[in-house]
């Protein structure tokens, strides 16, 4: 397995980006030191679940993107509560979302 993690600046902000290269597919993630952004490889709904609502995890995810940068321009397809309670919408943009974090 390979990973690649690095910094990388959009729009003026630095956030830590990481390529986790998996059998048939590829994690991504884009975080920040609040929360973080992921493709549909995983899924937030765990972040959601009663044991785990407490901690307040800032998440949300992505689908159908293959690279670092076409995540940051995705659109949000579903995230934690918590991040929801800081007004996230599905359908933003993922950029748009990490101003919340």
């Amino acid at each position: 397995m390979k990973i690649n993690s690095y910094v990388k600046s959009f729009d003026g902000r630095d956030y830590k980006c990481s390529e986790i290269y998996l059998p048939k597919t590829t994690l991504l993630i884009i975080a920040t030191d609040k929360g973080f952004v992921m493709c549909g490889a995983l899924d937030t709904d765990i972040y959601s679940s009663p044991k785990m609502v407490e901690r307040k995890v800032y998440c949300a995810k992505a689908i159908g993107v293959k690279n670092i940068d076409e995540l940051y321009n995705a659109r949000v397809a579903s995230a934690s509560l918590a991040f929801y309670e800081l007004g996230l919408k599905d359908g933003m943009e993922i950029k748009e979302a990490l101003t919340l974090i």
